[in-house]
C-alpha cells in the first residue's frame, strides 16, 4: 500500500510546483471596499428609476440598471444633521444627541467610520459642509474628514474624493463618503443646467424667489414673505404648522408694512422646474464620480451605495424645505446599492425600509461584527439575491415638536411634544385620534390611524435617550453661516 501525503507535505508541494511553474497561486478576496454617496435634499419623485418621465436623471437611472434598487426607503428624520446621524450610527435623533439647534454627536455612541476601521478599512470622507461641519461630530472615525466648502457641490466633493482614492494604500479595503447639496436650498445652480428646465419666456416673481439665497424657504402658503424666518414661523409654537401658525401667517400677510407679494401658478411652476435644474446638475456631477471610479478600474470591485438624507417640498402643504414638516415630500428618499461589476443589476425590491438600515447592511459587507443598540437591519442578504422580511411601519422625528409613523398605507404624525420627551408616550396614548395632535396623509383609513399610534408609542417607550454630547467648536464664521441658511436664530 502506498503511504498517505499529510496535508501539509501536499500544501508543500502545491506551492513549490506553483513556484516552479512561474505562477502565484490564487489570492482570495476580502470584503469589498465601500463608495457612499449622499446627494442632499434630492426627492425620490424625481429619478427616472423611480417613475420620473422628465428625463432629469440619465446617470442615476443608468446605475439603477447595475444596482439593487430600494422602491420604498424612507429618512428617519427631516435634517441633514440628524439624518446623517442615523445614517452612521443606524439610530435615531433622541439616541444620539440634543435634538436642537446646537446637535453635536454624543460621545460613546458608536459611528460607521469607526467600526469599520476597526476591521481594517481605510475611511475617508469628502463633505459639502453647512450641518456636516466636523464640529458637529460626524467625522469621528473617519481617517480623513475634508469639507469642499459652505453647502458646497459634488462639483467641489468629487474632486477632493478622487485626490483621497489616489493617495490612499491599495492593499487595504476602503470606506469613501461623498456628500453634496446640490438639491438643496438655493435651487439656482450654474448654467445650462440652472434654468434648462423652466420657460424661457417666463419673467415673474419666481426668478427672484429662486435667486435669493433663502428665498424659496420664505414662500409659505402661497405667499412670498420678505422677512426673516423667525418673522414667519414662531419655532417656539406647540405645533409650527399648526392652523394657529397658518392664522398667523395670513395675518403677516395682510399687513401692507411687510410687503408679502402673492405667487401666482407660474411663479411656483418655474420654482419646481428651477429645482428640476438642480436635479439634473448633481445628476451630472454623480455621473462624473461614476466615470472617475471607473478609470480608476474600480467598478468591478467595490459595492457603490446612492441615496439621499431627505427630500423636499416643493409647496405640497404650503411650504417650501423640508425641516418644519414630517411629510412624505420631506422624507422619501431614494436607496440604491450597486454591487461589485453591477451583479445583480435591475433588481427592483418592494418593502418598507430606512436609513437606519445602511450601517448594518454596509457592516456586513465588511464582513465587521455592528455594535449592540443599532436599530436598523441588515439589507445586505437582500442585495445578494435574497427576500426582504416585511415591515409594518417606519419612524422619523424632528427638533420641532413631533414625530411620525409610515407604513404602506400612509403616514400618521404626532405633534405638540418634544420627540424626546419622557412624557411623548403617555401623551400619544392620552390623546384622540381625531384631535389636533394627530395628522393623518390621504385617504388614511381610521383603523389604520388606531394601529399607527400603538405602533409609535411601543416605538418611542423602546427608544433610549442620548448621554451628554461631545462639545462644538463652531467659529464664529460658521454660526453666521449656518444662521444665514436659516437652521440657526440670530443671537
Amino acid at each position: 500500500m502506498m503511504p498517505t501525503s499529510s496535508p501539509l507535505r501536499t500544501t508543500g508541494l502545491l506551492i513549490w510546483l506553483s513556484l516552479l511553474l512561474g505562477c502565484q497561486a490564487p489570492q482570495p478576496k476580502g470584503p469589498p471596499s465601500i463608495v457612499l454617496v449622499c446627494m442632499d435634499t434630492l426627492r425620490r419623485d424625481r429619478l427616472g428609476a423611480y417613475g420620473n418621465p422628465d428625463g432629469l436623471t440619465p446617470n442615476l437611472d443608468r446605475f439603477a440598471t447595475q444596482a439593487v434598487l430600494f422602491e420604498d426607503p424612507w429618512a428617519v428624520a427631516n435634517e441633514t444633521l440628524l439624518s446623517h446621524a442615523a445614517l452612521f450610527t443606524s439610530r435615531y435623533a433622541t439616541e444620539t444627541g440634543p435634538i436642537f439647534d446646537d446637535y453635536a454627536l454624543s460621545a460613546g455612541v458608536p459611528t460607521l467610520a469607526e467600526v469599520m476601521g476597526l476591521h481594517g478599512y481605510q475611511t475617508g470622507a469628502a463633505v459639502a459642509g453647512g450641518h456636516l461641519n466636523a464640529a458637529f461630530g460626524l467625522g469621528r472615525g473617519f481617517d480623513w474628514f475634508e469639507q469642499g466648502g459652505s453647502w458646497a457641490s459634488l462639483f467641489h466633493t468629487v474632486p477632493l474624493a478622487m485626490g483621497w482614492l489616489d493617495e490612499r494604500d491599495p492593499l487595504k479595503p476602503f470606506l469613501l463618503f461623498v456628500h453634496g447639496y446640490d438639491t438643496h436650498t438655493r435651487y439656482l445652480k450654474p448654467g445650462p443646467y440652472g434654468t434648462s428646465r423652466t420657460d424661457r419666456d417666463y419673467l415673474g416673481l419666481g426668478m427672484d424667489v429662486t435667486r435669493q439665497k433663502m428665498g424659496t424657504v420664505r414662500v409659505v402658503d402661497g405667499a412670498f414673505f420678505p422677512a426673516n424666518m423667525d418673522q414667519i414661523h414662531d419655532l417656539g409654537a406647540l405645533r409650527v404648522r399648526g392652523e394657529d401658525q397658518r392664522a398667523r401667517t395670513r395675518a403677516l400677510a395682510a399687513d401692507p408694512s411687510l410687503g408679502v407679494v402673492q405667487l401666482e401658478q407660474q411663479d411656483f411652476a418655474h420654482i419646481a422646474q428651477v429645482y428640476d435644474g438642480a436635479v439634473a446638475y448633481a445628476d451630472a456631477w454623480f455621473g462624473l464620480l461614476m466615470a472617475e471610479l471607473d478609470e480608476r478600474e474600480l467598478l468591478d470591485d467595490v459595492v457603490v451605495v446612492v441615496l439621499s438624507d431627505h427630500g423636499e417640498e416643493l409647496g405640497e402643504h404650503g411650504l417650501y424645505g423640508h425641516r418644519y414638516s414630517l411629510s412624505d415630500e420631506s422624507l422619501a428618499v431614494p436607496l440604491m446599492v450597486r454591487l461589485p461589476g453591477g451583479a445583480q443589476g435591475g433588481r427592483r425590491v418592494s418593502g418598507l425600509v430606512d436609513l437606519t438600515d445602511v450601517m448594518p447592511t454596509l457592516l456586513e459587507a465588511a464582513e465587521a461584527t455592528p455594535p449592540a443598540g443599532i436599530r436598523g437591519h441588515s439589507l445586505w442578504p437582500v442585495v445578494q439575491g435574497g427576500e426582504l422580511e416585511p415591515r409594518e411601519a417606519v419612524f422619523a422625528q424632528t427638533m420641532f415638536r413631533a414625530v411620525s409613523a409610515r407604513s404602506r398605507e400612509g403616514r400618521l404624525t404626532f405633534s405638540g411634544i418634544g420627540a424626546d420627551s419622557p412624557w411623548l408616550s403617555e401623551m400619544m396614548g392620552t390623546s384622540r385620534v381625531e384631535a389636533p395632535a394627530f395628522e393623518a396623509s390621504g385617504e388614511l383609513p381610521r383603523p389604520a390611524q388606531f394601529d399607527l399610534v400603538s405602533k409609535l408609542i411601543l416605538w418611542n417607550r423602546d427608544l433610549r435617550q442620548s448621554g451628554p454630547s461631545e462639545p462644538r467648536s463652531l467659529t464664529p464664521e460658521q454660526r453666521q453661516l449656518m444662521q444665514e441658511q436659516g437652521y440657526w436664530r440670530p443671537e
